[in-house]
């Protein structure tokens, strides 16, 4: 299935009018219990002649590695996305941008792996497919020219309790940027109060400040990731806490958005909210064609 072509005859509606390019490679681990669940994975990718973003993820409890692009056929940049379920949020920004700049947009995206390096692997990173699935994603990259920027995102409730995490992900980035890659870092969000969709679907408590959290509490567990890059010259961190919060509390709503889908994770909507946020943390450069 690697380098599938899935041709440029139709675009997406709205923000995602950008043709998919490719599907690339998509395995299962070698006698693998969950090889038909991957089976599915692989047909649902193929048998409508081309892939949406929301479908180019593998979830946490499937070994499998897929690679969606998506873009012109003749990109200004070329730009990927990596990590977790958190980087995955962002995908429709992103697609945005890559619409807004004539870039090609490549997904690498696993649900509860997040980005580090595998010679430096934490040794109890608890889910055994990561390490699988990470072998996978650098042999892919590896296999690729650079891109010219590598979006980066992973949960906090991930991150914070694995042991050597710091050193692993300062070594991951090293490697993408020791081969020209600029790294964009995505300091993960602040988390939701528990329940914080029912919550926000009763408008009484919405109002009155209940699904709400204090920022203190919000931040935790903190993310200990941009930390590990704050050496790398070409790497970047861009932080939108101030976006869900003031100085004393993050919303469960604001300006008219709901901002969380889950405790963990943020809405699509609120995705798209920060979009001129995102586009503010991209480097200048690769706005402009190259000369």
């Amino acid at each position: 299935m690697r380098g599938q072509m899935l041709g440029f005859s139709k675009a997406f509606l709205g923000l995602l009018l950008l043709a998919p390019l490719s599907v690339g490679s998509l395995s299962s681990a070698e006698a693998n219990p969950l090889a038909a669940h991957s089976a599915v994975i692989v047909k649902s990718q193929s048998s409508s002649g081309q892939t949406s973003p929301e479908n180019c993820h593998i979830t946490a409890v499937v070994s499998a590695f897929i690679t969606c692009t998506y873009g012109p056929k003749h990109p200004t940049y070329r730009i990927a996305l990596t990590g977790d379920s958190h980087a995955m949020q962002y995908q429709q920004p992103v697609l945005a941008l890559a619409k807004k700049y004539s870039w090609s947009v490549t997904f690498v995206l696993k649900s509860g792996c997040p980005l580090v390096d595998v010679a430096l692997y934490p040794a109890n990173m608890d889910r055994p497919s990561c390490k699988w699935w990470s072998v996978k994603r650098d042999a892919y990259f590896a296999s690729q020219r650079p891109f010219d920027l590598i979006i980066n995102s992973n949960s906090s409730f991930i991150t914070r309790y694995k042991t050597g995490i710091v050193d692993s992900y300062a070594a991951a980035v090293k490697k993408f940027t020791n081969r020209g890659s600029t790294v964009l870092l995505v300091r993960d969000n602040p988390k939701g109060v528990t329940g914080v969709e029912i919550c926000a679907a009763n408008k009484s408590k919405l109002a009155s400040g209940h699904c709400d959290s204090p920022r203190s509490k919000a931040l935790l567990p903190s993310d200990p990731l941009p930390a590990a890059i704050a050496g790398n010259d070409h790497a970047i961190v861009a932080d939108f806490t101030d976006a869900y919060c003031d100085a004393k509390t993050c919303y469960a709503s604001r300006f008219g958005q709901n901002v969380y889908r889950n405790r963990s994770h943020i809405s699509y909507s609120w995705a798209m909210h920060l979009l001129s946020r995102f586009d503010a943390a991209i480097p200048e450069k690769l706005k402009h064609p190259k000369k």
